[in-house]
């Protein structure tokens, strides 16, 4: 598993972005909803949307609240225990 604490937490931030890319992947197809058609109902640039769904670039967040509204989900974080020693001794 990748180090998710070094120093300037980019490991972190990529992880979550990916994460959440995934998410919203999964919530539009639930929705049998094509990029294209997700975006023309949202008034939204493909590549801004594919970018926030691929986990690319930095999380755009007004983006996504608008994604969340029309998908009338809310987000939330947890933290979960590692399933590995932080410091391997």
């Amino acid at each position: 598993m990748e180090e998710l604490y070094i120093g300037s937490g980019v490991a972190l931030c990529h992880r979550f972005r990916r994460e959440l890319g995934i998410l919203l992947v999964n919530e539009r197809k639930k929705r049998n909803l094509t990029l294209e058609e997700l975006c023309e109902k949202l008034t939204l640039k493909t590549e801004v949307v594919s970018d926030l769904e691929q986990g690319q670039r930095r999380t755009n967040w007004a983006v996504l609240c608008r994604m969340l509204d029309y998908y009338d989900k809310w987000m939330t974080v947890q933290l979960v225990d590692l399933d590995y020693p932080k410091h391997w001794q």
